[in-house]
């Protein structure tokens, strides 16, 4: 079940839509302009936008432009007229998740809603696995992996083996922040003796203090090969603050960030995923991934392929298209999680910015 918002000046045309996604168990709200529709999605939890392109005051590209400001996380879908697809293609680079054209079969409506649900199960992990590093410890262990933590407070950390950053002590489980090195030599034995290690380094910016800022970059480095060498992964939490702009931006890239987001973004529509999972065992031609990933609208299907050729995960020559090496990355990360049933390290490591 979900909750929808369908918005259309047109009365009749919004309450027979809207009764037809009740009757397939949804939840559904209306709403007949632009401005009601901004009303609605502020008083109530909505998931879901169906709006009519052509409306007057506000039309359905101006709506979505404030959604997609205002409640990034709604899956807004445009409702078009043939006539009107190529705008419709133009709301899908703003930010929609589909489009319907009229008149519309509920088959169609049903399997747009089915990718919703697809999509928001294969965030839903990545949304709690990134928000909090002990959650994405405890996920990292349930997917097998080893982790060992060098921080100043295990209370945070049940069950993990914690290291604690003590600057008075270097005894049996306690190392001095200061001490670069040694932290370097404890991880490098943990990644050397477990398979699938992790290792989380708090407080980057303590670490920083009375070192200079390249050497403590290469021992990191370091670190994070080991880890990335055995199927593991290095994560970092740190106050930006307390950092440079350059110095954020290296530990950003260290940690595969923007890899891991792009491969997020990616790999979170459902028919980008059919298009990765067709394409693993050959090169393909338009028509053969329309029959093969089923959707039925070229313009729609040309849209997701152009943004995986310019995302660098698919290359279109001799008018195949076939997997570049990011791509061959991303189907080995789906069908790791097809395995393991659940979702596992995507990159070489994980940052966690926050304020102390």
């Amino acid at each position: 079940m979900l909750r929808i918002l369908v918005v259309d000046d047109d009365k009749t045309m919004c309450e027979e839509f809207s009764e037809l996604l009740k009757e397939e168990g949804n939840q559904v709200a209306t709403a007949h302009d632009g401005k009601s529709a901004l009303l609605r999605l502020g008083e109530r939890e909505l998931q879901v936008l169906f709006t009519d392109l052509k409306m007057p005051r506000m039309n359905g590209l101006d709506l979505l432009r404030e959604v997609r400001r205002l409640h990034p996380s709604i899956y807004a879908v445009m409702v078009t007229g043939y006539a009107t697809v190529e705008t419709a293609v133009e709301a899908l680079k703003m930010g929609a998740f589909d489009y319907v054209q009229k008149p519309f079969r509920i088959e169609q409506v049903r399997l747009i809603l089915k990718r919703v649900e697809e999509e928001r199960r294969f965030r839903e992990p990545w949304t709690a696995w990134s928000s909090l590093p002990a959650e994405a410890l405890h996920r990292a262990v349930k997917a097998g992996a080893h982790p060992i933590v060098f921080a100043k407070d295990s209370a945070a950390f049940p069950g993990i083996h914690v290291v604690h950053f003590d600057a008075t002590s270097s005894g049996p489980g306690s190392v001095s922040p200061r001490d670069i090195h040694r932290v370097k030599e404890l991880a490098l034995m943990h990644c050397a003796s477990v398979a699938r290690p992790v290792v989380l380094v708090e407080r980057i910016e303590v670490l920083s203090e009375g070192h200079d800022w390249k050497d403590l970059l290469a021992v990191l480095t370091e670190i994070q090969r080991a880890c990335e060498a055995k199927g593991g992964s290095l994560m970092l939490t740190l106050d930006p603050s307390k950092l440079s702009q350059s110095q954020v931006a290296e530990l950003r890239k260290l940690a595969g960030e923007p890899f891991v987001a792009e491969l997020v973004d990616i790999l979170g529509s459902p028919i980008r995923r059919s298009v990765i999972d067709q394409l693993v065992g050959a090169p393909a031609l338009f028509s053969e991934i329309m029959r093969g990933t089923e959707v039925d609208d070229s313009p729609k299907l040309t849209f997701h392929l152009k943004k995986m050729v310019a995302a660098g995960f698919l290359v279109h020559e001799s008018e195949r298209y076939a997997l570049s090496d990011k791509g061959t990355r991303a189907a080995r990360f789906l069908g790791e999680m097809e395995t393991e049933g659940s979702l596992k390290l995507a990159g070489p490591g994980m940052l966690f910015e926050t304020k102390v």
